[in-house]
C-alpha cells in the first residue's frame, strides 16, 4: 500500500492508467497523459459541459471527475460507434445512442481503476456506478465541501482532451472501531480456511470471545441470538450473501460496526454495502502474515 500522503496520487494514477487502455479497447484511441498531476486550486476546476461523477468513501471522501467538453464527448461517441458498431457516419450531436456508449466507457473505466485500486490494500470504496452532472450549478453543488483538487489531463488527439480532477472533501483521519478484548466478535464466511485465518489474527490481537458462521443465514441468527460488538461478513456466500445479511441488520441496527470481507472481484458490491452503512472492508487473501496489520488499520483495542 503507499504511504498515506501519495494515497490521493495514487488514485489518480490508476485511473488515468486504466483511461488510456480502456479508451484504446472502447474507442480504437491512442491517448496519452501529461505524467504531471497538478495540485490546483478549486476555482481552477471549471464545468466543460459532460461530467461522469465517481463518488469513494474510507481512507479518502470525495470524487473523481472525468470532465469533457460536449465537443470531447461527441467526439468519444462517435469513436465508439466507429470502433464498436462499424458506424462511421460521424453524428454532430450527442445522441441517445452516444451517450449509452458514454455511460458504458464511465462504467468500465471504474470498475477497471476500483480493481486496481483494491488491489493495492487500499480501504477506498467507490461506487460502481457514476452519476452525470448536466449543468454549472449541478457541478459547483457537488464541489461546495471539497478542501484539495489534483488534476490529470488526458490527450486524445490533437484537437480532443479529458481532464481527471480528484476532488477530496475531507483530510481528517478515519474513526477506528473502539473494541475491549473481551469484546464479542462474529466472523462469517464460507471459506474455512478464512475463517480460521482471520479467527487466528484476533486472537493474536488478544481477542478470546469469537463466534464463527458459514454463511449469511447462521451469521443471522448468530447476531440474532448474541448481539455481536463487531461482525465481519464475506460478501459471497451461500444462504444468503452478505449484502442482505447487512441490509437485514441494518433494517433494525445502524450501531452494530460491520467490516465487509471481500476479493477484488467483490468490488462492485462495496457500493451497495456502503449505502446500508458499513465501517469499511478486508481484502482477501487474509494471511498470518498481513492480518493483524490489515485489522489495526481499523481497530483501536481499548
Amino acid at each position: 500500500m503507499p504511504p498515506v500522503e501519495k494515497i490521493a496520487e495514487f488514485i489518480v494514477n490508476s485511473f488515468k492508467k486504466e483511461a488510456i487502455r480502456n479508451l484504446e479497447t472502447t474507442a480504437g484511441i491512442t491517448a496519452f497523459a501529461d505524467p504531471v498531476i497538478e495540485y490546483t486550486e478549486l476555482n481552477q476546476v471549471e464545468y466543460q459541459g459532460y461530467t461522469a461523477v465517481v463518488q469513494f468513501k474510507g481512507c479518502k471522501t470525495g470524487y473523481l471527475f472525468i470532465n469533457n467538453s460536449v465537443k470531447t464527448a461527441i467526439f468519444l461517441a462517435n469513436k465508439m460507434k466507429e470502433h464498436i458498431l462499424g458506424d462511421t457516419t460521424g453524428s454532430p450531436n450527442l445522441d441517445e445512442q452516444g451517450k449509452e456508449l458514454l455511460v458504458e466507457l464511465a462504467n468500465t473505466l471504474v470498475g477497471l481503476a476500483t480493481n486496481a485500486i483494491a488491489g493495492n490494500h487500499i480501504d477506498l470504496r467507490i461506487k460502481p456506478t457514476p452519476f452525470f452532472i448536466a449543468s454549472t450549478t449541478h457541478f459547483n453543488a457537488v464541489c461546495k465541501n471539497v478542501t484539495r483538487n489534483l488534476t490529470a489531463h488526458i490527450q486524445l488527439d490533437s484537437n480532443h482532451s479529458m481532464s481527471l480532477h480528484y476532488l477530496e472533501e475531507s483530510a481528517q483521519e478515519k474513526e477506528k472501531i473502539k473494541l475491549s478484548k473481551d469484546a464479542k466478535l462474529l466472523v462469517c464466511d464460507d471459506i474455512m480456511s478464512m475463517r480460521m485465518a482471520l479467527s487466528a489474527n484476533l486472537r493474536k490481537l488478544g481477542f478470546t470471545n469469537i463466534l464463527e458462521a458459514q454463511d449469511g443465514s447462521e451469521a443471522f441468527k448468530i447476531y440474532r441470538d448474541e448481539s455481536p460488538d463487531l461482525i465481519f461478513l464475506d460478501i459471497i456466500m451461500p444462504k444468503h450473501t452478505g449484502d442482505k445479511v447487512l441490509k437485514k441488520i441494518r433494517e433494525t441496527d445502524q450501531e452494530t460496526p460491520v467490516m465487509m470481507i471481500t476479493s477484488i472481484a467483490d468490488q462492485k458490491m462495496i457500493g451497495v454495502c456502503d449505502e446500508f452503512g458499513i465501517s469499511g472492508y478486508i481484502t482477501k487473501p487474509i494471511t498470518i502474515a498481513n492480518g493483524t496489520k490489515k485489522l489495526t488499520q481499523f481497530i483501536e483495542i481499548t
